[in-house]
């Protein structure tokens, strides 16, 4: 069942769009040698849905969406984030393989 944000309710129906939650994660080569890349969450709707595949190279303008996470009603003061894909530009279809040097291996060491 999609979120309720990207359902539009009328009096006597609901209906619901396409979506798709694709998980972004930083350029390994962007971020400091040994530690992991981070990560966020992206939703993406109508046209956006299917327009990128894993491994491709992507940049997405957005709404940072912050959704508190809870149980029967009450929040437990966790929030959720994620963001919501206005816009998205391919910047290339494939992974970029990249040759660590004799530094990074002893950064790494």
């Amino acid at each position: 069942e999609p979120p309720d944000y990207l359902c539009i309710y009328t009096a006597h129906t609901r209906w619901t769009t396409d979506y798709q939650v694709v998980h972004l994660q930083e350029m390994p080569e962007s971020s400091e040698v040994g530690q992991l890349p981070r990560s966020v969450d992206v939703i993406l709707d109508h046209d956006l849905v299917d327009s990128a595949k894993p491994g491709d190279r992507v940049r997405i303008t957005g709404i940072f969406l912050a959704m508190p996470g809870g149980i029967s009603g009450h929040t437990n003061g966790l929030f959720k984030t994620a963001i919501y894909g206005v816009g998205m530009q391919l910047k290339s279809k494939s992974p970029i393989h990249l040759t660590p040097t004799v530094q990074d291996i002893q950064h790494i060491r």
